[in-house]
């Protein structure tokens, strides 16, 4: 299945499964840089979507991309494989991180923002507020490695 793209107020809105079905070229061609992306409605990236993304972005070596509302699949994806930033490419303005009480078996999706929460490039400044007991379900070292790259 295809992902949908939406265009609105000069913001393109991805959802769904980026996949072999997805045009990234159409995406980033013809658009005047940065391009700002929301991917909040992204539920998943499979290895063909991860290789046209790259592709598509190596082929666009102009557009300069900021991702919004990135879900733990695509911050995944930007720590795993660095040509998924294309060559300094895309900067992340805003994306989820998950909180988890063991105690209450309770998960909490929490927004991180640039400037508020990380500076692009040096990494994490304040940890956001979370319910008391709240504890960050990720390797911050790990998932966070992506701002310092």
């Amino acid at each position: 299945m295809e992902a949908v793209v939406t265009e609105k107020n000069g913001k393109i809105y991805l959802e769904g499964m980026l996949n072999e079905h997805c045009d990234f070229n159409k995406i980033f061609s013809g658009k005047q840089s940065p391009i700002v992306i929301d991917m909040k409605g992204v539920h998943g990236i499979n290895s063909v979507g991860i290789r046209d993304w790259a592709k598509a972005l190596r082929e666009a070596t102009e557009v300069k991309v900021i991702l919004e509302h990135c879900p733990k699949e695509v911050i995944d994806q930007c720590n795993l494989l660095p040509e998924f930033m294309g060559e300094d490419q895309v900067r992340i303005s805003s994306f989820y991180v998950y909180y988890y009480s063991e105690e209450e078996d309770e998960e909490q999706m929490v927004l991180l923002e640039e400037n508020e929460h990380f500076v692009w490039g040096e990494g994490l400044i304040k940890e956001p507020e979370v319910d008391e007991g709240m504890e960050l379900d990720e390797n911050p070292d790990k998932y966070f490695a992506f701002l310092t790259r």
